[in-house]
């Protein structure tokens, strides 16, 4: 499991491993293959500005995921594939994270941790 307090060498060893197995798997009959139609756009790590704790007991309002741009999330929303939260209570919300999400969910994937899985709404804190 990936989480806040995994650095930057971490991932590095983490996706060696990956190619390592890979490699001594030799062929797709190996480990299966999985389809990849889809190729996702990369998003920018944002900063948080609340820490998780504040967010969780700040005063928070639920809106169309067209206003959360620019607003603090008050949600974990961490889709499926990959499995790594894309934003974390306290982190501002992105264009670019928003654009992220939905391009999982258009390919099938789905959204965890959040109320709204299908990303119509977001959880934010109140201005």
């Amino acid at each position: 499991m990936v989480t806040l307090g995994n650095t930057e060498q971490d991932m590095d060893r983490l996706v060696n491993g990956f190619k390592k197995l890979a490699e001594q798997a030799g062929t797709d009959r190996a480990i299966g293959r999985l389809d990849l139609e889809h190729s996702f756009s990369p998003i920018a790590w944002t900063s948080a500005s609340l820490t998780p704790r504040a967010a969780f007991f700040a005063k928070a309002e639920t809106l169309p995921i067209e206003q959360t741009p620019n607003r603090i999330s008050a949600e974990l929303v961490c889709p499926y594939p990959p499995g790594i939260p894309v934003l974390f209570p306290g982190e501002v919300v992105t264009e670019g994270a928003i654009a992220y999400l939905q391009q999982v969910i258009a390919a099938g994937g789905v959204v965890v941790g959040c109320a709204d899985r299908r990303l119509c709404t977001l959880s934010v804190i109140a201005a």
